[in-house]
């Protein structure tokens, strides 16, 4: 099984996020964005957690900013098969109308945002 690219707890009226992809850097993947937003979201609606601790696992940084490589990932998995497009047509690079970029990248920048 797999680790969790997230680790959540609490400790008394600390809540404590790690971001755990060491390898990566603990660079950020959507998903992990939306698992710290709505972790904030429970924690600001929570009378007992007064503070929040962001750290990462590992000893070469907390993060290095957002994972490039699974956005690209992402976005070509989104692209296969959207519009009637053939899977499997996006292989490491991929043609897409800017609307296309758009509509996908709207929910980062919107979960970046937030945070």
């Amino acid at each position: 099984m797999a680790e969790p690219e997230i680790l959540l707890r609490e400790q008394g009226a600390l809540g404590r996020i790690t971001l755990n992809r060491p390898k990566a850097l603990n660079s950020l993947t959507l998903g992990m964005v939306r698992t710290m937003a709505e972790a904030l979201q429970r924690w600001r609606d929570a009378d007992h957690v007064r503070a929040v601790l962001i750290d990462g696992a590992g000893e070469r940084g907390l993060c290095a900013g957002g994972d490039v490589r699974a956005l690209t990932k992402a976005l070509n998995a989104a692209l296969n098969g959207r519009g009637g497009g053939k899977p499997g047509i996006c292989q490491g690079s991929c043609a897409a109308t800017p609307e296309q970029v758009e509509d996908f990248l709207k929910e980062n920048i919107d979960h970046e945002n937030a945070l």
